[in-house]
């Protein structure tokens, strides 16, 4: 079908370049009299218009193309905003955020990709830095994307992490009462691991 429509508007293009180059030509070789030309002036203006027009219809067409191979290639994935830019634009009074992610797609490989979006002060704690969102995106266009949506991501080792952490403060007291460190030893280690949590 898209084949089809391309072909139409490059016949239609070649005809009304051929038909503009005639009648561009003719007065200088006498085949229209003057009394003609303001018709002529009409004729070519029309034909310019026409031409601008189908011009327009091939970049769409070849838009629309570009969208569906985008979609065709898409993938899902977890993107983690690593920055986040005020572009000093603002749609009904609220911020357009330029954000920058590191995307990590369900092909295992990571991708680096820009989002746009206008945030709100409701939705603003969702889009801080740090923060995750699932995506569907194109691995050809990192800037264009099919879906946004804010995700908590709860780490697994994160009770594992906690029973290390109780197991260092054990140790580092057992140390302590056998009179292996000393007291500011205890407490500068102990600080340190305190603050890991």
């Amino acid at each position: 079908m898209e084949n089809s429509k391309r072909k139409i508007i490059n016949v239609s293009l070649i005809f009304h370049s051929f038909l503009i180059s005639i009648v561009l030509i003719a007065p200088f070789y006498g085949l229209i009299k003057k009394s003609e030309y303001k018709y002529i002036i009409i004729g070519i203006l029309l034909l310019i218009v026409t031409y601008i027009v189908n011009l327009i219809l091939m970049k769409n067409v070849e838009a629309n193309k570009y969208k569906r191979l985008l979609e065709k290639t898409s993938i899902e994935g977890i993107a983690k905003i690593i920055k986040a830019e005020n572009t000093k634009s603002r749609i009904r009074n609220n911020p357009l955020v330029k954000f920058t992610l590191m995307i990590k797609g369900s092909d295992r490989k990571e991708y680096e990709g820009f989002y746009h979006k206008v945030v709100n002060s409701y939705e603003s704690p969702k889009y801080q830095v740090g923060n995750f969102l699932k995506v569907k995106f194109s691995p050809l266009n990192t800037s264009k994307f099919f879906k946004v949506e804010p995700v908590e991501i709860k780490s697994e080792s994160t009770g594992k992490d906690k029973d290390k952490i109780k197991l260092r403060l054990e140790k580092l007291e057992k140390l302590y009462k056998s009179k292996i460190i000393s007291k500011e030893e205890y407490s500068e280690k102990r600080s340190e691991i305190i603050d890991e949590i």
